[in-house]
């Protein structure tokens, strides 16, 4: 947000970022990395986790995270019930 006094010119919109915490990142990866516009290819990153980054077609930025350390959080604790098969 910019607050400003007078004239100013705007910022092009710059869509959002979504981060999905995954069980399998490395399943995702193989699924859309090849077909997508990729942001950030699969990284295993410093603090723990496995990550990638692409962007939708809306022009979104969609990261695909797994916590290395803890598979499972409580978004896919509570969402498991109703799909078993992210995919």
């Amino acid at each position: 947000m910019e607050f400003t006094h007078g004239e100013y010119a705007a910022w092009p919109p710059a869509g959002a970022q979504f981060n999905l915490e995954v069980t399998d990142v490395g399943a995702w990866w193989e699924r859309l990395g090849h077909d997508c516009d990729v942001l950030e290819p699969l990284l295993g990153m410093p603090h723990g986790t496995r990550e990638f980054a692409m962007r939708d077609p809306d022009g979104d930025a969609l990261g695909f995270v797994q916590d290395q350390q803890a598979c499972t959080s409580a978004l896919v604790k509570a969402t498991a019930w109703r799909r078993k098969d992210p995919c």
